[in-house]
């Protein structure tokens, strides 16, 4: 929580006590007015005692006070909230490095599966488009709010086959998602950029239009695995993927089994459609102080009470 002005947090224990004096004071003026009455049934009126409601009299008004010199220093909280007007482009590899088994059935097919996880924890009404690389990016899908479609789309990801444009699947991606807004970019991949486009120069591009990208790198330099049907390693560069990312505020994910791939998607179901915002609390103190004060003239009034 942080205060627009924080010195005014200090008049909180002289507000407090201030309005106890003052509440004393009535109370004590109340009983010796009382006794000025000679019918001793008034006098047992004012000074019959309901512990509940003598409290609720004296907590309600202090409590009102204290709230709304809380207000007075501008308080306000940082939370994330979803954005549902948000849109998302998932960029999924298609190289012929998707057909490796490591990951049962195939990476190509563990990516579809966490892709379709990732749709259906979206808040509702975020846009999803869809693009498959391999030696060149095509789109799949335009941003689209409907799961059902977005679902249609990548039932249509290409058999895995060809080489690795991440660079064009960037570009392509930051040319589907509209000029403001929530946006992010998803990409997927098991391989080294080596067609088309730069992505370091991609990702600087994206960061100058304030669109973030989040990195899923299948397996590690170390993994050994080959591309099927050739002798040609079937790697990821993680520290090519982190810096992509990094470069644009988002973060960098590495797997290494179906489980790990859909547990990313989930949690970048969150990540790239909500968004930090602060919320000014001090017209909401307000508001509660002034209900506590009116809930205490309305018992007073009730119960012939003086409401301090």
């Amino acid at each position: 929580m942080t205060f627009t002005y924080p010195l005014a947090l200090l008049l909180l224990p002289f507000t407090v006590w201030g309005f106890w004096r003052l509440s004393s004071w009535l109370r004590q003026r109340q009983r010796a007015n009382a006794f000025t009455y000679t019918s001793l049934a008034f006098a047992s009126s004012v000074f019959g005692r309901n512990v509940l409601l003598e409290r609720c009299l004296l907590l309600l008004p202090l409590l009102a006070v204290a709230v709304a010199t809380f207000a007075l220093a501008g308080p306000s909280v940082t939370l994330r909230l979803p954005q549902h007007d948000g849109s998302v482009v998932v960029c999924i590899d298609t190289s012929g490095s998707m057909a490796t088994r490591d990951i049962s059935p195939t990476r190509a097919s563990a990516a579809v599966q966490a892709a379709h996880l990732f749709v259906h924890h979206l808040p509702q009404g975020v846009r999803v488009g869809v693009v498959s690389f391999a030696s060149n990016a095509n789109v799949l899908l335009t941003p689209e709010p409907e799961p059902n479609v977005v679902d249609q789309a990548l039932e249509r990801i290409p058999a895995p086959n060809g080489a690795t444009a991440i660079g064009d699947a960037l570009v392509l991606a930051e040319q589907m998602l509209p000029a403001r807004g929530r946006r992010a970019i998803v990409l997927l991949t098991d391989g080294v950029n080596n067609r088309g486009s730069d992505p370091s120069e991609a990702a600087q591009e994206l960061a100058t239009h304030h669109i973030v990208l989040y990195t899923v790198g299948i397996g590690t330099s170390q993994s050994g695995q080959l591309i099927p049907g050739t002798d040609e390693a079937a790697d990821a560069d993680p520290d090519a993927l982190r810096g992509y990312a990094e470069t644009t505020g988002g973060a960098f994910v590495a797997v290494s089994d179906a489980a790990q791939i859909a547990n990313a998607f989930l949690q970048l179901a969150r990540e790239t459609t909500w968004e930090a915002q602060s919320i000014k609390l001090a017209m909401p103190a307000m508001v509660f102080s002034a209900l506590a004060l009116l809930l205490t003239w309305i018992l007073a009034l009730a119960f012939g009470r003086v409401p301090l």
